[in-house]
């Protein structure tokens, strides 16, 4: 449990004999005090956690304090996650969706980049995937543009090193940022064209918001939807559902010819004939207005 001295305290009132009726100045903010912490094996790292979180959680200025943790910092996502995945743990006053939200905005704030690779490596499972509360508190992290470049740099960098690179291509697949599949392209077709198996599939997925609006990522994925490997064709197939670009259609219209796999050629059936009905809809109500029109006009 956190500690509770970090209860919030409102401003301090005269007594009954000011006359004045004037309020004192409110109490200046508690400076956390984690000397007690630092390089002592014998202190239980949650409780540094939770101190570190309600400071955080209450606006405490605590960059200074932060920075001291050199070796400390690195037990606290795990930490994070197994209270996050099991809520009895947490604080009766703090939500795990809250304790990561606080969590990730801290790391964030004090550019603890390996605690947050440290993050995305803890959360991530290849059978499962990505925790979801952590992927939505990093997504709403990204909403502000200093966090999205602090984000989209240490991915960068993860990727570049080859460390980690699955787990970050899954938490960049999930997000569907627009801005953080720019930032991040050049990294992300290198892997898409390049690797194989599951760290491609996240590639291409973290790539796919952006395909029916840039050339290059489109080319690309044209390329790949006759690849040589099932696996490959089954991804691009499918995210390409819900296309309407002539070029992309016309890619699967080819490979359905050529398929052998029948899972890829229905998918590729359902691309096409998707924008057929989309076709036929939207020239029935071009031929309704007309009509519409003319006979208003008689």
């Amino acid at each position: 449990m956190p500690d509770q001295k970090y209860t919030q305290k409102g401003p301090t009132h005269g007594g009954d004999d000011d006359s004045s009726g004037s309020a004192l100045p409110p109490e200046a903010p508690k400076k956390l005090d984690l000397h007690r912490y630092l390089n002592k094996p014998d202190v239980n790292p949650r409780t540094l956690f939770w101190e570190l979180i309600k400071a955080y959680s209450e606006k405490q200025d605590i960059h200074d304090q932060l920075a001291r943790l050199k070796y400390e910092r690195m037990v606290l996502p795990r930490i994070a996650l197994g209270i996050v995945q099991n809520p009895g743990l947490a604080s009766t006053e703090m939500k795990p969706a809250a304790v990561a939200k606080y969590f990730v905005g801290m790391i964030l704030d004090a550019g603890w980049e390996d605690v947050f690779v440290e993050l995305i490596d803890k959360t991530y499972d290849r059978k499962t995937g990505v925790n979801t509360t952590f992927l939505l508190a990093i997504s709403k992290a990204c909403e502000n543009s200093e966090n999205m470049a602090k984000v989209s740099e240490c991915l960068k960098k993860i990727i570049l090193k080859n460390y980690e690179m699955e787990s970050a291509l899954a938490y960049v697949a999930e997000i569907q940022k627009k801005e953080l599949t720019k930032a991040l392209k050049k990294e992300l077709m290198i892997v898409a064209m390049q690797d194989v198996d599951q760290t491609q599939q996240y590639a291409i997925y973290a790539l796919s918001p952006l395909i029916d609006e840039d050339e290059n990522i489109k080319k690309s994925f044209i390329g790949l939807v006759g690849d040589w490997d099932e696996l490959t064709r089954k991804t691009i197939a499918t995210v390409l559902k819900g296309t309407k670009d002539p070029k992309l259609l016309q890619a699967a219209e080819r490979q359905l010819k050529e398929e052998s796999n029948d899972q890829i050629k229905s998918l590729l059936k359902e691309i096409i004939n998707n924008n057929k009905t989309s076709e036929q809809v939207n020239t029935k109500t071009e031929t309704g207005e007309k009509n519409g029109s003319n006979k208003g006009s008689s």
